[in-house]
């Protein structure tokens, strides 16, 4: 038999939040308040990287990858959404672009 971890008052935080896309100014800071540190927004640039369906969940697997396993990710996150978008859609990413994309969802690169 196994045992269950009992916990005194909240269970454990997450190791890391992923927020919506979104259009508000500050939604970090509740989540933060509740004491939550690696809080990601999930890229949405042209669309939700994690749109079910939709080619961009390629992308988006790369960049769950290198927020969840950082040290295990050793592709450089930036080339591989100028090559992405480069072969699917014949759009070449300006670094104002991609600065934009990229570290609005938590990642430094």
């Amino acid at each position: 038999m196994t045992e269950m971890a009992i916990w005194d008052s909240q269970p454990p935080l997450p190791d890391y939040v992923l927020i919506m896309p979104h259009t508000i100014s500050d939604p970090y800071k509740t989540i933060e308040m509740e004491g939550h540190k690696r809080i990601y927004q999930i890229p949405a640039f042209p669309t939700n990287w994690l749109e079910p369906g939709s080619i961009f969940s390629l992308l988006g697997l790369e960049w769950l990858h290198s927020i969840g396993y950082p040290t295990a990710y050793n592709t450089d996150l930036a080339e591989t959404y100028r090559a992405f978008m480069e072969v699917f859609f014949q759009v070449n990413v300006t670094p104002e672009l991609l600065d934009w994309t990229l570290r609005r969802s938590g990642i430094s690169y």
